[in-house]
């Protein structure tokens, strides 16, 4: 497919959407997120504070720009009325720092652990139709909570529009612990 946002009118319609809201991103982060809104995997090699959590922070303020006015698209691309992205986050610290520095730009960022799961036994529930961002931890990924609470819950299905992954921690040689437990 041809590129609908990493061309000159797709950096400019980005741009202008964080221009409205008082953004100038970095370089790499608008190449990131017109790759991920042209439908690519995106895979980014960053030092510690150099933008990364802004990187998720623009694309779903762009996202949610897009599907709230949907007049700002391009090429077709239609995202869903109440868009969700999920991020895999590798610590609790990090979860909330990401949500602090998140919930400054306006984004209802929820942080899903077994601490959060803990202190709100709804939580999952309200993921399904609620928060903008959800920062899980990774070992809920293999929980069938996740699955059967958030995953196979068609509201949430529908609106998931963002699989993200933060840190180098989530490699793909993880001893086989991705597994489904039972």
């Amino acid at each position: 497919m041809a590129p609908i946002f990493k061309t000159p009118l797709g950096y400019a319609r980005i741009k202008e959407i964080l221009r409205d809201l008082k953004i100038e991103p970095h370089d790499h982060q608008l190449e990131g997120i017109a790759a991920s809104l042209d439908r690519e995997d995106v895979i980014a090699t960053m030092a510690t504070g150099s933008g990364k959590t802004g990187f998720y922070t623009f694309l779903m303020l762009v996202i949610l720009a897009i599907s709230r006015d949907p007049a700002l698209a391009l090429g077709g691309i239609h995202l869903p009325a109440n868009p969700a992205m999920l991020v895999v986050v590798p610590t609790r610290a990090l979860q909330e720092d990401m949500k602090r520095a998140m919930s400054e730009f306006g984004l209802d960022a929820a942080v899903l652990n077994k601490d959060s799961l803990a202190a709100n036994w709804n939580l999952w529930n309200e993921c399904q139709e609620m928060h903008t961002v959800l920062l899980i931890s990774p070992e809920l990924l293999t929980s069938l909570d996740f699955t059967k609470k958030l995953l196979d819950v068609p509201p949430f299905r529908k609106r998931l529009c963002r699989f993200c992954r933060e840190g180098r921690h989530l490699g793909a040689d993880n001893g086989g612990r991705w597994k489904r437990q039972r």
